[in-house]
């Protein structure tokens, strides 16, 4: 073998493998020569300094082909190599992502999804909510959203865009319904005129005689529409008798009892058991005070509930 102490090239014997006159072979065709194989790259420099040797860094076999296949001589050089693969992805290697190929199956994506940003469970999700949302509709979306691979960040900007577009259509369609609300009473004064406020005070009691909010009152608005609404509990209003129309003695009770339905009386009997002025009248200790009272009642019962016994109701 070579020996880099006295320069000589040895038999396996050990005896000088030839005098002054004969060339020394040089290293990597000694390599060669023992292995029957051309030297790994970087087995030699070629300038006389001692070559790397790949083959002692317990390399396996695919490693050795790669050192062999980029002729790399040492480590600057897979240094080197390194460095230049950083420059052309422009990121290290460690945040390059493989993309799933054509055949490959839907769930290998999904590795590519988690390494983007999506949570690991799509109760994860910070999802904002516009105002007086119960987050029920957060609940149902959040799972569609984590199928889908999206990540937080993704989903914050969804959800942003899709809240404010929610607020500005109900803030449009609130001015639609102001507008269109403010035009229909406009042209309900015009056809009431000069009965306008009278009409109105009708509506009000037919409210309150069937115990109507102002809530119900909307809601009704809203349905119908206000004109509609307006002119349904005027309808119902001008049927219900208002106090004084009451006749003391008057067993028909006049006109407004004859014009009753069934239902407008059961309504009335209902108000007048809520209405805390009409009780005390009923059980008031004036005796023409009580018997006016007692007789309304016993008017809206007998129209309410044809068939009672008459007299019903008289103290």
């Amino acid at each position: 073998m070579f020996d880099r102490q006295k320069g000589l090239y040895r038999s396996p014997e050990g005896a000088p493998g030839g005098t002054g006159d004969t060339p020394e072979p040089s290293a990597a065709a000694a390599a060669a020569g023992a292995s029957g194989q051309p030297p790994a790259a970087g087995s030699g420099s070629g300038d006389g300094a001692a070559a790397f040797d790949w083959s002692k860094q317990g390399l396996d076999n695919d490693a050795m082909a790669l050192v062999n296949d980029r002729q790399w001589k040492g480590i600057p050089d897979v240094l080197s190599s390194y460095r230049n693969l950083e420059k052309l992805s422009g990121v290290p290697p460690d945040r390059i992502i493989k993309l799933p190929g054509a055949n490959d199956p839907v769930e290998s994506w999904g590795a590519v999804y988690d390494r983007l940003g999506r949570p690991k469970a799509a109760t994860d999700y910070k999802i904002p909510l516009p105002e007086g949302d119960s987050g029920e509709f957060a609940k149902v979306i959040a799972p569609i959203f984590h199928e889908a691979g999206l990540s937080q960040g993704q989903v914050q900007k969804i959800a942003e865009k899709h809240n404010a577009f929610i607020a500005e259509q109900t803030k449009a369609a609130t001015e639609r319904a102001k507008t269109a609300h403010a035009a229909e009473m406009t042209a309900l004064q015009n056809e009431w005129g000069a009965d306008y406020q009278k009409n109105n005070d009708v509506v009000d009691r037919a409210a309150e005689s069937f115990g109507m909010t102002k809530d119900h009152i909307l809601a009704l608005k809203q349905a119908m529409g206000p004109s509609a609404a307006m002119k349904f509990l005027h309808n119902i209003g001008s049927r219900i008798p208002t106090e004084g129309q009451f006749v003391a003695g008057d067993k028909g009770g006049g006109s407004r009892f004859d014009a009753m339905t069934p239902q407008i009386a059961a309504a009335k009997i209902d108000s007048n058991m809520k209405d805390r002025t009409f009780i005390e009248k009923f059980n008031s200790k004036d005796p023409v005070v009580r018997g006016e009272a007692r007789q309304e009642m016993e008017r809206l019962n007998q129209i309410a509930y044809p068939g009672a016994v008459e007299g019903q109701g008289r103290g």
